[in-house]
């Protein structure tokens, strides 16, 4: 039975809060194919050190999460070796955030999922699952 995979993710360098998730065929409007597709949503992040990086009357300024990320990528078949990102969100204008939720396809097989987050200093964050 498919299930959400809610993951908060702590590190001495981030919080990363997100749901990985296997959509059905029949509900996939995007493949069209009946291809497995996964969905990522990313619903918070916070680098560790946000409160040395950003002045307080700033800190308090960040409500969306989003405002703090450059770049999203997404390797939906990670072999803990090589990261082949299959979505990448790095937006190209300067005020655009990235989007958030995210619906690719997935091998037919059991997968890992791999998210490189990187945020508007240049910092590489991972989530695998």
């Amino acid at each position: 039975e498919d299930e959400t995979i809610p993951q908060v993710v702590e590190t001495s360098s981030a919080r990363i809060d997100l749901q990985i998730q296997p959509v059905d065929a029949i509900e996939d409007t995007i493949g069209g194919d009946g291809a497995r597709m996964v969905e990522v949503c990313i619903e918070d992040f916070r680098p560790a050190d946000l409160d040395e990086r950003l002045p307080d009357r700033h800190h308090s300024a960040v409500t969306d999460w989003r405002t703090l990320v450059d770049g999203v990528e997404i390797d939906p078949a990670y072999d803990g070796q090589l990261f082949r990102p299959a979505r990448v969100d790095f937006p190209q204008l300067r005020r655009a955030q990235v989007n958030g939720v995210y619906r690719i396809p997935a091998p037919p097989a059991p997968t890992n999922v791999a998210v490189r987050v990187t945020d508007v200093w240049g910092r590489e964050y991972w989530v695998t699952r």
